[in-house]
């Protein structure tokens, strides 16, 4: 059924709230022509947000396309995505998100919009994000990329709900990450592969190793924020350096050995760790960490070790857990917020030699000689004398 032009009275008009400007615009659907036998209310942020919005509800049902009682918001996922987009690098510019961020979002995004691209943002539901989760996991990705994925999805929904596009966000059950095994040198096998790395990048591991501070803050180091006096540096935003979060802002104490190295270095210019062509700081030593593993020799399993920048930052936390430091302590260093999951999640690896005193053996332990004793004891008693538990 073809609904007649006159009876598509959709309104256009400022959002007021108590007779009070609410600086957005309200498009109002009647509900006998919304396409679910409710009233719609969309609201947008500019008048022509919401003009080409009726424009576009309007082409719609004079074709017939709406012309049912499923739930539908006229938003096509792709749509929502270009003013969500708009929206992340405002919020950028007001120093909200950090540009890494959104640029790991598009990258997810490369990924979903071919699939939920076209459709309505209130047909999103958990079969078709079942399915996506499917043909993913068909298609050799991990669980964890396909989970980033699906929390972009949600995010960007939840945007759309939050400007009342739709009434709710379907839950979306994440898929199981198997937790990778993660081999970490030891503390000899560290000071090995620091011997045969160029001076300047052996400081960088023994910066992140003795402090757990991110590889991202080593990096971009300047000597104004080393304090040789107090033996410490100081990781504190300003118009360079951009911290993760709030916890990031934090004075770290280093080692008298550290200071040392870090006196050795060459101070001409701003960066602690300049790169070659001395016109910003070192953006990554993975190539030159690879080549040391494989010069020392360091195996696991028969095969040279894999160790990663970020694997240094996973040392130093393992390392203190070892040396029974606070936890609460720890977090501070790494920049971690008090009682975060993610610190034993994702940074504590006992290796296999700590995890072999976990283990009850039970012809040599202390306790089964002790339960032996007893039973001897018990066993020489008279019928008639009590047994003290």
């Amino acid at each position: 059924m073809i609904i007649p032009s006159k009876q598509l009275n959709i309104k256009v008009r400022p959002h007021r709230r108590k007779g009070q400007s609410q600086d957005r615009w309200l498009v109002d659907v009647p509900a006998k022509v919304s396409g679910n036998g409710k009233r719609v209310r969309r609201f947008f942020d500019t008048k022509t947000e919401a003009e080409q919005f009726r424009t576009k509800v309007m082409i719609d049902l004079r074709k017939g396309v709406l012309n049912t009682h499923t739930r539908t918001s006229h938003v096509a996922f792709g749509e929502a995505v270009q003013q969500w987009h708009a929206r992340e690098i405002d919020r950028i510019g007001r120093g909200l998100k950090r540009p890494k961020s959104l640029e790991k979002d598009l990258i997810y995004l490369k990924s979903l919009l071919p699939v939920f691209g076209p459709s309505d943002i209130a047909h999103i539901g958990q079969d078709a994000v079942g399915g996506y989760q499917t043909k993913r996991l068909e298609a050799g990705k991990s669980p964890v990329t396909i989970n980033s994925e699906v929390r972009t999805l949600k995010a960007i929904l939840n945007w759309t709900r939050a400007k009342e596009w739709i009434d709710r966000v379907p839950p979306f059950e994440m898929l199981r990450e198997p937790r990778k095994k993660i081999d970490l040198p030891t503390m000899d096998e560290l000071n090995l592969i620091r011997s045969l790395m160029p001076r300047q990048q052996a400081v960088i591991v023994r910066l992140i190793v003795e402090t757990g501070c991110r590889q991202s803050e080593a990096f971009q180091l300047r000597w104004k924020e080393v304090d040789f006096d107090s033996s410490c540096i100081h990781l504190y935003e300003d118009d360079v350096r951009k911290l993760k979060n709030d916890h990031s802002a934090r004075t770290v104490p280093i080692s008298s050995g550290l200071a040392s190295e870090l006196r050795n270095l060459p101070c001409e210019l701003d960066w602690v760790f300049p790169n070659r062509k001395l016109d910003g700081h070192t953006m990554n030593i993975q190539k030159s960490l690879t080549t040391a593993v494989n010069k020392a020799g360091i195996k696991r399993d028969g095969a040279p070790m894999k160790l990663t920048v970020k694997m240094l930052r996973k040392f130093y936390v393992t390392w203190q857990e070892m040396r029974e430091l606070d936890p609460r302590l720890v977090q501070r260093m790494i920049g971690h917020a008090p009682g975060s999951k993610v610190t034993d999640k994702h940074y504590l690896f006992l290796p296999e030699s700590v995890d072999r005193t976990g283990v009850l053996n039970m012809e040599e332990d202390v306790v089964a000689k002790v339960l032996a004793t007893r039973s001897e004891n018990l066993a020489t008693r008279q019928p008639h004398e009590g047994i003290n538990i």
